[in-house]
């Protein structure tokens, strides 16, 4: 078992997710420049990165993101809108800091070498450190103009080690020192020297200028970690001693509890802190750190008041270290504090809303004393960081908080995305074996049984659908990252588009979402290289500059509608014809119908462009949507209309895991239908030997009737009446003639190996209640080999 891999672990995934909500704000800002909730947001995402990193020794990380984080800070409290020079480069940063996850904890950056047990890795390291240079220049030469007037450039060293995220100055772009651990003080006591308490580091002082809108709030907090923190990887004095980046922050350790050598547990966390923390930021992003590492239980946080009505905070820790006041006025009325303070924390309801700090587990005979009188202390004039109003959504997260740190019941759980698939694998176990008790209890005149099946089947179906849906995941993810895909292209092909996602909210088995990234990939740039004209072009014909490229996507009976559209040239069928003659592909005097003609778009190495390119231009991309989509068992067409636009529809069913079938019977073979595709079932006479390919009037017309029994070669003699299942196939009805109809199942999909898995026509098996292997037919591919076989 490896702890520490596994924290790391889940730092990676979350810290993922904080990059896509950082790239997701920053092209919000380029629609609204002037949005302080968005810069918020892109500031309280870095902050979090930048904390959490320098925890778990992604040092590379944390340097870097403390630089960007300065940028944007100052820009946040200068007011200025984003422009878009710095939105270009905060999206180049997070592209950077994404190749740091990738590359893991220790990337040699700043001119390091790498080491020699990975010498094959220098080139590409070096290539990771010179890019971060670049960025790092550029971050400087932005920074200037966001710089505070009372600020002289270059009044900060280059290297001063963790500094207060409130400091401004151009020098300041400069990587930070990593977050180092506090030192702890024997017996809990404080260095004597004033501004040199355990773990403080004095920040730089910053100018307030006049009339400013908002004092520093100061904060009592007392953190006592589980005792399992360790194990989990957690560094709690690192965890600590990242609240520096909010401000001032004085820390006294509890260190009495801790057992004797021979009773000391070596893994297990023995001390509590007791803290005062001076900060212009919310109690929202003073638990964040907290939150995001899943310790925040025993974090409890008291909002004191305005710094400017306290007294020095190294009093306010002192008297909060014995242990002996229960809330917010207590500690007021124990340091001295005057009544405009004691007002106004009891006006904001400081004693109801007491958190209780004894409960820490701080006896308060135990805790290091310190006479009421201590108030002699001199305070240190701690500078007042410039600040800005909070934005409303800060305001609204900054409300009291309950005790415990607790907000309210967690919604989501992060699972290993392999432990939900062994859990299918069971239920799918578990389904088959419901199915064959069933068919026992029809066979069997006995009530009690039938009512056993009758409630297993219930059981067993709602445990089916609730697994289902933890494998469901909204599109919304995958479409954001065709946003950041769209706005690049735009600027590299010198075209104006606006992209727009609907439908973000509908679910697909997180299995089907990894397999149409690659697809959907190939359509956008396919719209972006063809479809989309330049703004001129679009001007001359009568259009809007913008070019408006859509990805959607909704339900559709048991499957998913994903349509990537623009409106731009549309597609020309003249040429597409005049390519498929000159390619052999189309007979000279042949008239094919346009359905026909858009079917050559997804030949392998079919394309219409000119001269080849990085995005086109080789007939690839359009064969990988087609191949990709067979393989989901999905189908895809296109519409277009000359001038207007074109759109590409893609139906995907809902899972690859477990589906509703129409099981039928061909002589003593038994296939599955999904459930999905099936529109009627119709019945027929037969005189003689059926054609394999043939006719069938379906709603008074004729559609194409496919006989299983001679496509498959089924042994045994032709029916004289035989069932037709109808189904849609690429949007038309096809029928399917079978012997009979056996009834509705849950098919458990198996794959297939060996020739079976050659066989485009088979999604894949299933086991039947009897215990029989029964082959899931692939509609669509079984109607397009046939049509081949045929034509030969």
């Amino acid at each position: 078992m490896n702890p520490g891999g596994t924290a790391r672990r889940v730092f990676t995934e979350e810290a993922r997710d904080l990059l896509i909500d950082l790239e997701e704000a920053l092209l919000e800002l380029e629609s609204h420049p002037g949005d302080a909730a968005l810069m918020a947001r892109v500031f309280r995402a870095l902050h979090t990165l930048k904390g959490t990193g320098a925890m778990f020794g992604f040092d590379a990380v944390a340097r870097f993101t403390h630089a960007v984080e300065d940028l944007f800070d100052n820009v946040r409290k200068a007011g200025a809108p984003a422009t878009s020079e710095l939105l270009a480069l905060g999206l180049d940063a997070k592209d950077h800091l994404q190749e740091l996850l990738a590359r893991g904890a220790s990337v040699p950056v700043e001119g390091k070498k790498p080491s020699a047990d990975r010498a094959e890795d220098g080139a590409d390291a070096d290539g990771v450190a010179e890019r971060e240079r670049e960025l790092l220049d550029r971050i400087g030469g932005l920074s200037a103009r966001w710089v505070a007037p009372a600020v002289a450039p270059g009044a900060f060293p280059a290297s001063s080690g963790v500094r207060g995220d409130d400091a401004v100055g151009a020098a300041d772009a400069l990587p930070a020192a990593p977050p180092r651990d506090f030192p702890m003080a024997a017996s809990g006591a404080i260095p004597a020297s004033p501004g040199h308490m355990a773990g403080l580091t004095p920040p730089e002082r910053s100018a307030v200028p006049a009339g400013s809108p908002r004092e520093s709030q100061v904060y009592w907090l007392h953190y006592t970690p589980s005792p399992d923190a360790l194990r989990r990887g957690l560094d709690p004095s690192r965890l600590l001693d990242g609240l520096h980046g909010l401000g001032p922050l004085h820390v006294w350790p509890h260190c009495e509890v801790v057992p004797a050598l021979d009773r000391l547990d070596a893994e297990a966390v023995h001390l509590s802190w007791d803290a005062v923390l001076i900060t212009e930021h919310p109690l929202a992003m003073v638990r964040e750190p907290f939150v995001a590492l899943m310790d925040e239980a025993g974090l409890n946080v008291v909002a004191l008041g305005e710094e400017r009505l306290l007294p020095s905070p190294e009093l306010l820790c002192r008297i909060a270290a014995q242990g002996g006041v229960a809330d917010a006025a207590g500690l007021l009325a124990a340091a001295g504090a005057g009544d405009e303070a004691l007002r106004a924390v009891r006006g904001q309801g400081g004693s109801a809303d007491a958190v209780s700090m004894a409960s820490g587990g701080i006896p308060a005979a135990t805790s290091p004393l310190v006479s009421p009188s201590a108030s002699a202390v001199a305070a240190v004039p701690w500078p007042v960081p410039e600040c800005a109003p909070p934005a409303a959504d800060e305001a609204a997260q900054a409300g009291t908080l309950r005790p415990g740190g607790d907000e309210g019941p967690t919604t989501s759980l992060r699972v290993d995305s392999a432990k939900v698939d062994r859990l299918l694998d069971n239920v799918g176990e578990l389904v088959i074996l419901q199915a064959r008790l069933s068919r026992i209890a029809t066979d069997h005149d006995d009530p009690r049984l039938r009512e056993l099946a009758e409630g297993l089947e219930r059981l067993t179906e709602s445990l089916r659908d609730s697994t289902m849906s933890v494998r469901m995941v909204p599109l919304d993810a995958t479409f954001h990252a065709f946003r950041r895909l769209v706005r690049d292209l735009a600027a590299r092909l010198g075209k104006d588009v606006r992209f727009v996602a609907e439908g973000g909210e509908t679910e697909l088995d997180k299995t089907v979402i990894d397999h149409l990234r690659d697809p959907l990939l190939h359509l956008v740039r396919n719209a972006m290289d063809h479809g989309v004209e330049p703004a001129d072009v679009r001007l001359a014909a009568g259009k809007p500059a913008e070019a408006v490229l859509r990805l959607s996507a909704t339900h559709a009976g048991g499957e998913v509608l994903i349509t990537v559209s623009d409106d731009g040239a549309g597609i020309d069928l003249d040429k597409l014809r005049a390519v498929g003659v000159a390619r052999g592909l189309l007979a000279p005097e042949a008239d094919p119908g346009e359905a026909e003609l858009l079917q050559l778009l997804f030949l392998p190495g079919f394309s219409t462009a000119s001269g080849v390119s990085d995005l086109s231009g080789r007939g690839v991309g359009l064969d990988v949507v087609s191949t990709a989509l067979g393989a989901l068992r999905g189908s895809v067409d296109v519409v277009t209309r000359r001038g207007e636009g074109t759109a590409w529809r893609l139906r995907i069913p809902l899972t690859l895991a477990i589906i509703d079938g129409l099981r039928v019977r061909v002589g003593d073979e038994t296939f599955i239908l999904p459930l999905t595709q099936v529109q009627a079932c119709l019945e027929r006479f037969v005189n003689g030997e059926a054609a394999t390919l043939g006719l069938i009037e379906y709603r008074e017309r004729l559609v194409p009737c496919l006989s299983l029994r001679r496509f498959l070669d089924v042994p045994g003699e032709q029916p004289a009446y035989e069932r037709v299942i109808i189904a849609n196939v690429d949007g038309q009805p096809v029928g399917f003639a079978v012997d009979g109809v056996a009834g509705l199942e849950q098919a458990v999909i198996k794959r297939l190996g060996g020739p079976c898995r050659r066989a485009a026509w088979i999604a894949g098996s299933s086991v039947d209640a009897e215990g029989g292997i029964s082959l899931i037919l692939d509609a669509a591919q079984l109607v397009r080999v046939a049509q081949g076989m045929q034509e030969r």
